[in-house]
Protein backbone atom coordinates (compact mmCIF):
# COMPACT_ATOMS: atom_id res chain seq x y z
CA UNK A 1 0.00 0.00 0.00
CA UNK A 2 2.95 2.69 0.54
CA UNK A 3 4.60 2.09 -3.02
CA UNK A 4 0.84 2.95 -4.63
CA UNK A 5 0.20 6.02 -1.89
CA UNK A 6 3.56 7.41 -2.43
CA UNK A 7 2.38 7.65 -6.40
CA UNK A 8 0.00 9.48 -5.40
CA UNK A 9 1.78 12.12 -3.65
CA UNK A 10 4.09 12.50 -6.04
CA UNK A 11 1.26 13.07 -8.26
CA UNK A 12 0.12 15.80 -6.70
CA UNK A 13 3.41 17.00 -6.26
CA UNK A 14 4.66 17.51 -9.58
CA UNK A 15 1.07 19.23 -10.70
CA UNK A 16 1.57 22.64 -12.12
CA UNK A 17 -1.23 23.93 -10.05
CA UNK A 18 -0.20 25.08 -6.46
CA UNK A 19 -3.23 24.18 -5.01
CA UNK A 20 -2.87 20.29 -6.51
CA UNK A 21 0.97 20.33 -4.66
CA UNK A 22 -0.45 21.59 -1.48
CA UNK A 23 -2.95 18.84 -1.26
CA UNK A 24 0.10 16.49 -1.99
CA UNK A 25 2.32 17.70 0.82
CA UNK A 26 -0.87 17.25 3.22
CA UNK A 27 -1.53 14.18 2.17
CA UNK A 28 2.18 12.94 2.66
CA UNK A 29 2.62 14.72 5.75
CA UNK A 30 -0.57 12.92 7.51
CA UNK A 31 1.70 9.78 5.57
CA UNK A 32 4.02 10.44 7.73
CA UNK A 33 2.65 10.79 11.04
CA UNK A 34 1.01 7.69 10.48
CA UNK A 35 2.34 4.34 12.25
CA UNK A 36 4.02 2.78 9.30
CA UNK A 37 6.05 5.77 8.59
CA UNK A 38 9.40 4.20 7.65
CA UNK A 39 9.19 4.14 3.97
CA UNK A 40 7.73 7.71 3.89
CA UNK A 41 10.32 8.73 5.65
CA UNK A 42 13.02 7.41 3.81
CA UNK A 43 11.12 9.22 0.79
CA UNK A 44 11.30 12.29 2.79
CA UNK A 45 15.21 11.79 3.32
CA UNK A 46 15.39 11.59 -0.84
CA UNK A 47 15.47 15.54 -0.47
CA UNK A 48 19.71 15.93 -0.07
CA UNK A 49 19.74 18.91 2.47
CA UNK A 50 23.39 18.14 3.58
CA UNK A 51 25.36 21.36 1.60
CA UNK A 52 23.05 23.90 3.14
CA UNK A 53 25.34 25.07 5.60
CA UNK A 54 22.81 27.47 7.23
CA UNK A 55 21.66 28.84 3.85
CA UNK A 56 18.32 27.78 1.27
CA UNK A 57 19.24 29.70 -1.82
CA UNK A 58 17.81 29.95 -5.10
CA UNK A 59 20.88 27.39 -6.56
CA UNK A 60 19.48 24.72 -4.56
CA UNK A 61 18.32 22.10 -7.13
CA UNK A 62 20.27 19.68 -9.57
CA UNK A 63 20.81 16.29 -7.53
CA UNK A 64 19.72 17.42 -4.55
CA UNK A 65 16.19 16.37 -5.70
CA UNK A 66 15.03 12.84 -6.00
CA UNK A 67 14.30 12.07 -9.51
CA UNK A 68 10.56 12.22 -8.72
CA UNK A 69 10.67 15.61 -7.99
CA UNK A 70 13.20 16.93 -10.05
CA UNK A 71 10.73 18.17 -12.97
CA UNK A 72 8.20 19.79 -10.83
CA UNK A 73 7.06 23.22 -11.15
CA UNK A 74 7.09 23.83 -7.21
CA UNK A 75 9.74 21.59 -5.89
CA UNK A 76 11.28 24.91 -4.36
CA UNK A 77 8.31 25.44 -2.92
CA UNK A 78 8.09 21.16 -1.59
CA UNK A 79 11.72 21.96 -0.98
CA UNK A 80 11.18 24.97 1.30
CA UNK A 81 8.32 22.89 2.92
CA UNK A 82 10.35 19.88 4.27
CA UNK A 83 12.67 22.47 5.59
CA UNK A 84 10.14 23.66 7.70
CA UNK A 85 8.58 20.18 8.10
CA UNK A 86 12.44 18.97 9.99
CA UNK A 87 12.26 22.11 11.94
CA UNK A 88 9.18 21.76 13.23
CA UNK A 89 10.41 18.13 14.51
CA UNK A 90 13.43 19.41 16.09
CA UNK A 91 16.31 18.94 13.04
CA UNK A 92 19.54 20.91 13.94
CA UNK A 93 19.95 21.46 9.97
CA UNK A 94 16.96 22.58 9.13
CA UNK A 95 16.89 24.98 12.83
CA UNK A 96 20.12 26.46 12.13
CA UNK A 97 18.98 27.75 8.73
CA UNK A 98 19.62 31.54 9.18
CA UNK A 99 19.16 32.74 5.36
CA UNK A 100 17.11 32.04 2.68
CA UNK A 101 16.88 33.53 -0.96
CA UNK A 102 14.42 32.46 -3.55
CA UNK A 103 15.06 34.11 -6.73
CA UNK A 104 11.70 34.00 -8.96
CA UNK A 105 10.01 32.01 -7.10
CA UNK A 106 7.15 30.13 -9.03
CA UNK A 107 4.81 29.96 -5.90
CA UNK A 108 3.37 33.43 -3.97
CA UNK A 109 2.62 32.32 -0.73
CA UNK A 110 4.94 30.45 1.79
CA UNK A 111 4.37 26.55 2.23
CA UNK A 112 2.49 26.50 6.50
CA UNK A 113 5.86 24.93 8.06
CA UNK A 114 7.90 27.80 6.99
CA UNK A 115 7.43 29.94 10.11
CA UNK A 116 8.88 26.99 11.99
CA UNK A 117 12.23 27.92 10.50
CA UNK A 118 12.43 30.44 13.62
CA UNK A 119 17.24 30.66 13.31
CA UNK A 120 16.44 33.13 10.24
CA UNK A 121 18.11 36.12 10.07
CA UNK A 122 18.01 36.79 6.67
CA UNK A 123 15.69 36.46 3.78
CA UNK A 124 15.44 37.72 -0.11
CA UNK A 125 12.52 37.26 -2.08
CA UNK A 126 14.21 38.75 -5.86
CA UNK A 127 12.15 38.62 -9.14
CA UNK A 128 8.71 37.59 -7.23
CA UNK A 129 5.47 38.49 -8.80
CA UNK A 130 4.26 38.58 -4.73
CA UNK A 131 1.53 40.97 -4.37
CA UNK A 132 2.13 40.78 -0.84
CA UNK A 133 4.03 39.26 2.08
CA UNK A 134 2.23 37.17 4.51
CA UNK A 135 2.57 38.55 7.96
CA UNK A 136 4.82 36.00 9.14
CA UNK A 137 7.89 37.61 10.74
CA UNK A 138 7.12 37.53 14.24
CA UNK A 139 8.19 34.15 14.36
CA UNK A 140 11.45 35.32 13.51
CA UNK A 141 13.05 36.88 16.81
CA UNK A 142 16.35 37.29 14.85
CA UNK A 143 15.41 38.22 11.70
CA UNK A 144 17.37 41.44 10.76
CA UNK A 145 17.27 41.61 7.13
CA UNK A 146 14.57 41.22 4.44
CA UNK A 147 15.22 42.05 1.32
CA UNK A 148 13.27 42.81 -1.49
CA UNK A 149 14.93 43.25 -4.81
CA UNK A 150 13.15 43.77 -7.97
CA UNK A 151 9.59 43.07 -6.86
Amino acid sequence: MSESQFENVITLLNDSNIESVRQGILLWETLLECDDRTFYREKFNEIDFTDLKGKFTYGFGGKQYPSWLRTAKFRLYVALWALGYLAKHGDEMALSIHKIELNDPEFSTFPETFTHLSGLTHFELQRSKWARLEDVWSHFPNLIEVDLFDN
